[in-house]
């Protein structure tokens, strides 16, 4: 009589024979590399998401000459009230974005007023304003604002190294601080403006 082979299963495990081990654990490691690359690669997507966020703000900082304002308010509201300030002046909106405090207005012509010598150059009555708004301690926001002209039409060369902020008696600069005002009384300084 020949011995019979009894293989015992535990309760909750499969049998797997000796030849089919290999195979199957081969198998198992090429699934788990791939599902390894994938997850790899969904987790470098997601750091790389991470590391380089999404703004509406520009990739440079304001001019050393731009005006700076400390406003008793949050960013969010400070940047709106600058949004309802400059449409009051009649300028069309290139950026706004609330979330990123920061407002940029197209390039407007400032027209001559009965005060103007006349001494300015066509490409130096078209301007650019632009603000920064930015939270600071004690639930206040700091308020960075500029306004521009381009010193030179040249087009080899990029925008923002041709832009110089305009000068004191610059029609422009008269309705920046015009803005900065209205907005002060809105919201209420929370401390010294610096020019």
């Amino acid at each position: 009589m020949q011995a019979k082979t009894i293989t015992r299963i535990r309760p909750g495990h499969l049998h797997i024979s000796t030849s089919d081990r290999r195979a199957q654990s081969q198998n198992t490691q090429q699934r788990l590399r791939a599902a390894g690359v994938c997850w790899t690669a969904a987790l470098g997507t997601a750091v790389f998401a991470a590391c380089s966020p999404v703004t509406a703000r520009p990739p440079f900082d304001p001019l050393p000459e731009a005006l700076v304002d400390t406003l008793a308010a949050q960013p969010d509201m400070v940047i709106r009230e600058v949004q309802t300030q400059v449409a009051e002046e009649g300028f069309g909106l290139d950026v706004y974005e609330v979330i990123d405090g920061y407002l940029e207005t197209n390039w407007v012509t400032i027209v001559a007023d009965e005060n103007d010598t006349g001494e300015l150059a066509p490409h130096e009555r078209v301007v650019r304003f632009r603000f920064w708004a930015d939270g600071v301690p004690g639930l206040r926001t700091k308020l960075t604002s500029e306004v521009v002209h381009r010193r030179t039409l040249d087009p080899s060369l990029p925008e923002r190294l041709v832009e110089i902020m305009v000068p004191s008696d610059h029609n422009a600069r008269k309705i920046l601080e015009r803005v900065l005002i209205a907005v002060r009384e809105q919201l209420g300084s929370a401390g010294e403006s610096v020019s």
